[in-house]
Parts: structure tokens; C-alpha cells; sequence
């Protein structure tokens, strides 16, 4: 631990503003940050929503690390030792300190806060009584705060993202900002603190938890004595404030771990900061083309896996057929096909033609669906790649399973009357244009769905065991929404390569395996 930075540090979000601010008169942002750092282009994690961020801020980590979801949030005491919040952080190296956290959103104080850390918490659904309360707090000086407003979100929900009751609702955070940082001046304490303001996400319409611009890019900005006047960080995103407080209480930055904390302090804010920030850089996976081998040739998927566990393989090789000659697949429409596949040619399918496995039961049974997917085709909306089940709002209740690809990830949504059940796995950093495989393990035995990127786990969900119980037999739809031309999907394109069914849930080794028949034997894949 080095030298303390500051003596407090308060964090304040406001949940949904997103850049909004930049579209309205914020005259409290502008004299608090006037000569300190501002910024309106960091950016939220995918998916774009609130657990994921608020969680990627304290924790200091990516929502597909840390796990933490809307979904789950309220269910259990925040504990994990291999991830502690940065309320456990700072209590470890000052035992005495005085920390708060007063959220809206009262999932936070439960879901992203240690018991054993010892904060003082509080909520209230009102932020004008809640900005009261903080007021209050604040004169008991507190070595950390930190704050969750959410009425400017429940205003992007209720009247539209940029709408003129969202940006009065940030007109009136602003208010509230202001408040907060004047009661810490009235007490002699502005001086010798790092104040911030911060959002989780933006938003689109009135939903947010996609990768659209209004969606990503938000608020940051920060006041202090170390804070480079008139500047912004050159890169940022939110689970970088769990960083920023660890600097400014002295505590030293855990070394960044894609697969744990990952939180940085960006380059360009403080004085006297110079540790370089490790960004991982996006870049195409584009293959060699080489020929598909045969089935059980030489370098073939039956030398990687027994031939009675592969149900059926859909090369798409200039046809649709299944090459284990199992299954009949129906052509509808125009399929149309290219040669620059991962091996062989690929399909694109969803706009003008898709296809259809005959009736497979998948009821009370383990399996694994596996495909490359091309990520160069503009995506704005779900766009089903593989399903049993309608897509339409009125069908998603019906018993079976869509697999989409949309704006920030895969989507699994498993129906079975209402609620229905569905889940995101973002996809990773370094993803931009070129191909993606995808493994969606289903294990019925366990009671999970398992997501796998490039041949590794990303995601592990809990199912109950309803929807897998009611998969039912059916067809199995490639690029289309179950064969419906006329559900507004048609104009989406959907580009895929090496479609295979498994009759067993893959397991790490064996997504390996997979792995190594792409990667190692065919020799087209330099790295993943």
C-alpha cells in the first residue's frame, strides 16, 4: 500500500443518463469539472445494463467475470474471495474507515456489498429524499461514498431515452450533484477529495442493453487536487472506477486479469499517473479457406469425437445436407453460399432462405449445438440463428428454444409458458469483425446451460428444470425465425459455418477437442 491520495473519495452514478447530459443545461457538472477532468465517450460494458455495470464498478471486472445480473442480484449477500468489492479492499487496508453506499436501486447495498465489509447503507425509491439523506451522510464525513441515483433511468424507461422528461430528470440530478458537493465543502472537506460522477449505461428508445452508441458511450468526470485540468481519459470504461478509488486511497492495483479484476485507472486523469493501460485490441478473425475433410478422413471430426455422439453436421459445403446422412434438411427459399468458409464454403441464411432439421426429441436429454457465426454483417436487433420456437413476442411463451445473435452478444431464450426464461453472453473484447464459434453446452443432468466463445467458457447459467423438461421434439430451424418470412426478421442476415449437434452437454476438455479439430489438425487458425 503507498501513500494515501486523498482523504475521501465519493462516487456518485446516476443510473441511465448515459451522454444525455451533453443535451441539456447541467450548470452544477460544469462549475464542479470546469478545471478538472470530463468526459461524454467512456464506455459501459456489454450487455448495457444495470447490474453489469454498477457490478463491473465495484467489483473490477467484466459482467461475464463477475456474473452478477438483474436477475440475480437481490438473491444473496454479495461473497467472493477471489473478487472482493471495493468496500472489502478498502476496509482491508483501513479498518477504521467510514464507508457508505446509499442507492435507489437498494439490489446494490445486498448484491455488490460484502456483509463482513461494514458499510453503512441506505435507499429510498424518491432521489430527492435519497440526495437529503447523502446531504446528512455527508457531515459525518465519510472516507468513501458512494451514491446510485435511478430516477433519470426510470424516465428514459417510462418516456424514451433523450426525451424532454429524461433530460429534465438530469437537470434535476444535477441539482443533487451539486447539493452533495456543497454540503462536502461546508465541511472543510473538498479539498482533500477525489469527486466523481458517473453512469452505468445510455439508452435506446426506452430499453437499453445493447451496444448502440446512445447505448454505450457515457458521463464520466472527476475533481480533485491530482486531476489534470481541462482533460479526459483516453480510454475508460465503468469498471475502471473500482481502479480510480484504489489509487486515490493509495491501495495498490491488482495486476489486470481478463479473467478476474480487470479494472484500471485510465490514462490522461491524474498528475503523476504513468502506468500504461492494457487495452485489448479488436481485431478480424478471417481463416484460410481450406477444403471441409470427410467426416471419418484423415484430420475428420469422427478422429475427434465418436460417431455415435455427433447427431448431425451441416458443412454447408454448397448444400444444407446433413453429412452424417441422420437427418433429412429441407431447403426454403434461397440459401445462398459463399467459398470463403472457415473450412469449405458457408451459408447466409434469415433474408431470402433458410433450413430445417427434421423432428429431433430434445426433452430430458443432454446435447450441445456448436457453429461459427460471421460477426461482419450489421446486427440491430435478435436475430435467431438456430431455434425450435417462434421469435414473435406471442410465441416466446411456447415450450422449446431460440438461439439469437444480437447487438452485444448471444441470446438463449428457453420458453415455457410465463415468465419465459433467457440469458446474454457478451461477447468477448477482442471480437469485432470475422468469425466467432459458438458451443451452447444444454445439461440436463446439471441443470445448466454452458455458453463457450472460441473454444472457452464464458458463461454458466442455472436453468430450472421446466424448460429443459419441455424442449419437446421438433424441428430444428437454421437462420430463421422457425420458417416466418413475415415477423420483420427477414430483412436480417445471418452468416454461418459448420453447424453441429451433439448428443452429449461438452464439457471444457471436449470443447477442446473441438477446438483442436479447427485449430491444430486443419491448421487455419492461427489464434483465438
Amino acid at each position: 500500500m503507498g501513500n494515501r491520495v486523498y482523504k475521501y473519495v465519493a462516487v456518485i452514478g446516476i443510473d441511465g443518463m448515459g451522454s444525455f447530459c451533453d443535451k441539456t443545461s447541467t450548470p452544477n457538472f460544469d462549475r464542479i469539472f470546469k478545471n478538472g477532468c470530463r468526459t461524454s465517450s467512456a464506455l459501459s460494458m456489454a450487455p448495457t445494463i444495470s447490474a453489469q455495470n454498477w457490478g463491473a464498478m465495484i467489483l473490477g471486472a467484466k459482467p461475464n467475470v463477475h456474473r452478477i445480473t438483474n436477475e440475480n442480484i437481490s438473491l444473496s449477500r454479495y461473497s467472493n474471495s477471489l473478487l472482493p468489492s471495493v468496500f472489502k479492499r478498502i476496509r482491508e487496508a483501513f479498518p477504521d474507515a467510514l464507508l457508505c453506499s446509499y442507492s435507489n436501486w437498494s439490489p446494490i447495498n445486498v448484491g455488490l456489498i460484502e456483509e463482513n465489509a461494514v458499510v453503512q447503507t441506505d435507499t429510498d425509491r424518491d432521489d430527492k429524499v435519497l440526495c437529503g439523506k447523502i446531504v446528512e451522510c455527508v457531515k459525518q464525513k465519510p472516507d468513501f461514498l458512494f451514491v446510485q441515483f435511478d430516477n433519470v433511468d426510470g424516465a428514459g424507461h417510462k418516456y424514451t431515452y433523450g426525451s424532454d422528461e429524461h433530460l429534465e430528470m438530469i437537470r434535476r440530478e444535477d441539482e443533487f450533484v451539486g447539493q452533495i458537493y456543497d454540503e462536502y465543502r461546508n465541511q472543510g472537506m473538498i479539498d482533500d477529495t477525489l469527486f466523481m460522477v458517473i453512469t452505468d449505461h445510455g439508452g435506446y428508445k426506452t430499453g437499453h442493453g445493447g451496444f448502440t452508441d446512445s447505448e454505450k458511450y457515457i458521463f464520466f468526470a472527476a475533481a480533485g487536487k491530482t486531476v489534470r485540468k481541462n482533460s479526459k481519459p483516453d480510454f475508460m470504461q465503468t469498471r475502471d472506477i473500482s481502479a480510480i478509488v484504489l489509487y486515490a486511497f493509495g491501495i495498490e492495483v491488482p495486476e489486470y486479469d481478463t479473467d478476474g479484476y480487470s479494472s484500471q485507472v485510465p490514462e490522461g486523469i491524474f498528475d503523476g499517473y504513468n502506468k500504461p493501460y492494457y487495452k485489448i485490441i479488436a481485431k478480424p478473425f478471417i481463416p484460410e479457406t481450406k477444403e471441409t475433410p470427410e467426416l471419418d478422413g484423415e484430420n475428420g471430426l469422427y478422429g475427434f469425437f465418436d460417431r455415435g455422439n455427433v447427431e448431425f453436421v451441416l458443412n454447408f459445403d454448397y448444400s444444407a445436407d446433413d453429412k452424417t446422412h441422420k437427418h433429412t434438411v429441407e431447403h426454403f427459399g434461397l440459401i445462398k453460399y459463399y467459398a470463403n468458409g472457415i473450412l469449405g464454403s458457408y451459408a447466409e441464411l434469415g433474408a431470402t432462405g433458410f433450413a430445417k432439421v427434421d423432428e429431433k426429441k430434445l426433452a430430458k436429454r443432454n446435447f450441445t449445438l456448436a457453429f461459427w457465426i460471421k460477426m461482419n454483417n450489421e446486427c440491430t436487433d435478435a436475430v435467431p440463428v438456430v431455434s425450435t420456437k417462434g421469435w414473435e413476442c406471442c410465441a416466446r411463451k411456447d415450450p422449446g428454444f431460440s438461439i439469437c445473435r444480437c447487438r452485444e452478444g448471444m441470446l438463449v431464450h428457453l420458453g415455457h409458458e410465463c415468465p419465459w426464461f433467457e440469458f446474454i453472453t457478451p461477447y468477448p473484447e477482442d471480437v469485432s469483425d470475422g468469425w466467432v464459434h459458438t458451443a451452447l453446452s444444454f445439461d440436463y443432468d446439471k441443470k445448466e446451460l454452458r455458453c463457450y466463445f472460441n473454444f472457452k467458457l464464458e458463461n454458466k447459467v442455472n436453468v430450472p428444470k421446466q424448460y429443459f423438461e419441455n424442449l419437446v421434439a421438433g424441428e430444428i430451424t437454421i437462420g430463421n425465425d422457425c420458417g416466418s418470412f413475415n415477423n420483420g426478421y427477414r430483412k436480417h442476415l445471418v452468416s454461418v459455418d459448420d453447424v453441429i449437434m451433439f448428443n452429449n452437454a461438452l464439457d471444457k476438455d471436449e470443447i477442446k477437442k473441438l477446438g483442436e479439430y479447427y485449430i491444430y489438425k486443419n491448421n487455419n487458425i492461427n489464434e483465438v
